[in-house]
């Protein structure tokens, strides 16, 4: 009997997570804070990680080596560069599955990055990119997995040239 009630509640854990794992646990979107960097120009992406309640993804500096940072990938146009992102400051948490504290990332998180198109980059239409980082709550870990976003690279036709500018805008995560 005792066996049966093990096995049944194994089951169950194995049910939720396969559950949660269905169902998106983080996203992205990402903007332009002054529009999309002209040929010899830089602009500032932010792209906004959004984590479902009760979830959290490890920072982008985990203080565990084992733990699976939070990183954004951009598939940068021929031509262009991209600074190193900036994060915003970590939540440190205390989750019961754990006996040291976590550096984690809940509900809206902003990451900005300076872009760069060369003087001779070609035109591209879209910048394409992802937020790549390993999802948790309390109890259990979903794989690994990315979260996809497209940002227009291109100017508007006729839109005048815009001044780069080294402030950022960043949303700070709801504690």
């Amino acid at each position: 009997m005792r066996r049966s009630l093990l096995l049944a509640g194994a089951l169950i854990v194995c049910a939720a997570v396969q559950a949660a794992a269905a169902e998106p646990v983080f996203s992205t979107s990402a903007a332009w804070q002054a529009g999309p960097p002209r040929p010899g120009g830089s602009g500032v992406l932010t792209v906004l990680l959004t984590v479902q309640p009760g979830w959290h993804v490890n920072s982008n500096a985990p203080l565990d080596p084992y733990l699976i940072p939070t990183q954004l990938r951009l598939d940068l146009p021929p031509g262009w560069t991209a600074g190193t992102p900036t994060y915003p400051p970590s939540k440190l948490v205390k989750l019961s599955f754990s006996e040291d504290r976590l550096a984690v990332f809940e509900g809206r998180v902003a990451i900005t990055v300076a872009v760069t198109a060369g003087e001779g980059a070609a035109p591209a239409a879209e910048l394409r990119g992802a937020v790549e980082a390993q999802a948790c709550n309390n109890q259990v870990c979903v794989a690994p997995a990315e979260a996809p976003f497209v940002v227009p690279a291109a100017p508007p036709l006729g839109s005048p040239p815009t001044a780069s500018f080294s402030n950022s805008r960043s949303c700070s995560s709801p504690g």
